[in-house]
């Protein structure tokens, strides 16, 4: 198996150590577009990976990391080719692992090379190229993208690092789902009055505004892992559809955000300008001509609309993401009518329990005890109680989380281009809405000056 990409990609390094210390037969090959870059390789090596035997397992992994390759000529890709066949002499090529972290605007140009020059010979191995988000910034540049691949490239053999699906409590909702395939039933779904979705840290934005102040909360987390969260709790259990299409349909199903009536808060907190001058003057050692006045808000609650023809039309979808609030969290929570009945997926921090009780530990899953009188657990997690299922204790970073599944074959956790496509239909209208649309809220770290109280905030509203 070849892999080419950014070689700073630190998880891709140790994922490749773990499995080639399971035995896996993987080969990488480091590849870029400069030259004479095999000291660069080296350092790499020695300073991103760690070896937990010491010198033999040093030794053992590196001999499954080929020289670095040039990849700049078409002989460059026809030369990494005959390399990769020459060490497959006599070995079954199960599949071969293209990860590029290159920027967008050569997307269709490697996918041109990668199509004529690296696919495998084996008819029966699979081709897949990885890309990284964010894909496009709304739906043309995510269509202009998707054209620029699939030129050379077929649907399925693309796909997206979306790092969220590798954590634990965002696999736990797959996975609680697979365990307990009536769960979801119509007659549940009735009884959902909404469903929240959040992410929120308690980090700001400084120290790189000059990205964050193009993409904004909406664009950073909630056209991506927030909908991917959604996906898998509302998607159907139909055995027939792989994954990538029931997660594409629950897209199709959400109403596009084209009026204001959907954004229930826009925010920013009150330091935000003063970082984007001190960023500035950081990076070219001078003063801003004038001072910042950006609107990009760092707060953000809205809500979400399926179809007329869903089963879950009824239900309220609210999610919120923002920056300098007072806790670092992340969850999904659908609440019954009533206000104390929920099915609670908790990926990080600590969250309240709305039937009073202990908090609900990071990583878990708990259903209220009228909700359900025994929930079975993901495979590996651990069961408190009848109706709590925790991770486990230990687990790798989501990165390496999910490169260890690229290599070894597994790609339900990736996010397709036709997914990425979809939100983004019902995202950008959303985005396009004049700032002067909707009232931008002052809020200071900690959340005090959002109507949000979960988050920092109470009911008063103070704006910009």
């Amino acid at each position: 198996m070849g892999a080419t990409g950014n070689l700073a990609q630190k998880y891709l390094w140790q994922s490749l150590r773990n499995i080639e210390a399971g035995g896996a037969s993987i080969v990488v090959w480091p590849a870029a577009t400069r030259a004479n870059s095999q000291k660069l390789v080296d350092t790499i090596l020695k300073d991103n990976v760690t070896y937990p035997n010491g010198k033999s397992d040093e030794e053992r992994f590196l001999r499954v990391v080929a020289p670095y390759h040039r990849l700049a000529e078409s002989q460059d890709y026809d030369a990494l080719n005959k390399d990769i066949d020459a060490r497959n002499q006599g070995k079954k090529e199960v599949g071969r692992l293209v990860y590029l972290s290159v920027p967008p605007k050569f997307f269709g140009a490697i996918a041109k090379e990668i199509n004529q020059l690296l696919r495998p010979r084996n008819s029966n191995a699979w081709l897949k190229v990885i890309v990284e988000k964010p894909f496009g910034v709304d739906l043309e540049s995510a269509e202009q993208l998707s054209k620029d691949l699939f030129a050379s490239l077929k649907n399925e053999e693309v796909l997206c690092v979306d790092h969220y699906m590798g954590k634990d409590g965002v696999r736990g909702i797959r996975e609680f789902r697979k365990g307990n395939p009536d769960y979801m039933t119509r007659t549940l779904i009735k009884q959902i009055e909404k469903v929240e979705i959040q992410m929120v840290e308690t980090e700001d934005c400084k120290g790189r505004t000059s990205f964050y102040d193009e993409v904004g909360v909406i664009r950073d987390t909630m056209q991506n892992h927030l909908m991917m969260m959604l996906s898998l709790f509302t998607m159907s259990n139909d055995p027939k559809e792989d994954e990538f299409q029931r997660r594409a349909a629950v897209v199709q199903e959400l109403e596009p955000m084209q009026s204001v009536e959907f954004i229930q808060a826009l925010g920013q907190y009150e330091d935000y300008n003063l970082h984007i001058a001190q960023d500035y003057e950081e990076y070219y050692h001078k003063k801003m001509d004038k001072a910042p006045s950006s609107t990009t808000p760092t707060y953000a609650r809205v809500g979400l609309r399926f179809r007329s023809s869903s089963d879950f039309r009824r239900i309220h979808f609210i999610m919120t993401s923002g920056k300098a609030l007072p806790k670092r969290r992340a969850f999904l929570r659908a609440v019954l009518f009533g206000g104390k009945e929920a099915l609670t997926f908790n990926v990080q921090g600590e969250l309240e329990n709305l039937s009073g009780g202990p908090s609900i530990k990071e990583a878990s899953i708990h259903a209220t005890e009228g909700l359900a009188p025994f929930i079975a657990c993901p495979p590996g997690w651990t069961k408190v109680g009848p109706r709590q299922c925790d991770a486990p204790k230990k687990s790798p970073n989501a990165y390496q989380v999910m490169l260890s599944d690229a290599l070894h074959g597994r790609f339900d956790s990736f996010v397709t281009i036709p997914e990425v496509i979809e939100a983004w239909r019902v995202w950008t209208p959303l985005l396009r809405l004049p700032p002067s649309s909707v009232k931008l809220l002052k809020y200071r770290p900690g959340g005090q000056g959002l109507d949000d109280p979960l988050n920092g905030g109470t009911l008063g509203r103070e704006e910009l």
